[in-house]
């Protein structure tokens, strides 16, 4: 069966802590009562970068595949400031995400906290796969879960939020982000041995931004 590129965009939005962080050239917030969001929408989001975004020449010889994370900030205007590369697969992946998501500089409705506008520090991963053609099932489906699980997240519905990212590995189960969501919430629930398996299990995926808390928590 003929096969083509494809490429699968599953946003991930979580917050880490409850303190206030700074970049190089502004403070942001981890965490907000109301996130920002896309103007357009978030299918007309998913729809942009499928769009627009170019699997690199070097990548797509070598068969390189996974997910690229990349960190942005939208401030109070709603411009998209300071991205960034947070996990990269090499071949110009990591490369290419950012220069797609630029693109949507001045799109975005700003994150709100206590009734103001706030900057606000976003993770976003972007997929690089080579199947057959067609989009894969799981992403509308993973994109709800994630949604869900964040915003229980953030309302302290510390179960239900685990449930749903526990949901999100059932459909793709080597989805390091998740799993590093589902530690950050194991920990929120006091179990901070299946935090450490989960933080581990991250690691071992390539997701390196839980070495800290594995090093620092885990045994």
């Amino acid at each position: 069966m003929k096969r083509i590129l494809r490429i699968s965009i599953i946003l991930f939005l979580i917050s880490i802590s409850n303190v206030r962080a700074q970049s190089d050239t502004l403070n942001y917030e981890l965490t907000a009562d109301s996130i920002p969001k896309y103007i357009y929408g978030e299918d007309s989001l998913f729809h942009f970068i499928q769009r627009f975004i170019r699997y690199p020449i070097y990548a797509r010889e070598n068969k390189i595949q996974g997910k690229v994370y990349i960190s942005f900030v939208i401030d109070t205007l709603g411009q998209l400031r300071d991205s960034a590369i947070l996990h990269d697969i090499d071949g110009g992946c990591g490369i290419e995400a950012i220069k797609v998501m630029n693109k949507t500089n001045g799109d975005w409705i700003p994150a709100y906290k206590n009734e103001k506008k706030v900057n606000y520090k976003m993770t976003f991963p972007v997929s690089f796969k080579i199947g057959p053609d067609g989009p894969p099932l799981y992403i509308s489906r993973t994109n709800a879960l994630y949604n869900q699980a964040v915003a229980s997240y953030k309302n302290n519905d510390f179960k239900r939020a685990k449930y749903l990212f526990s949901e999100v590995l059932k459909i793709d189960p080597k989805d390091k982000g998740a799993y590093y969501s589902r530690a950050l919430t194991w920990r929120k629930l006091g179990n901070q041995e299946e935090a450490c398996k989960d933080f581990k299990k991250s690691i071992e995926l390539g997701y390196i931004e839980s070495a800290p808390d594995l090093g620092n928590e885990c045994k």
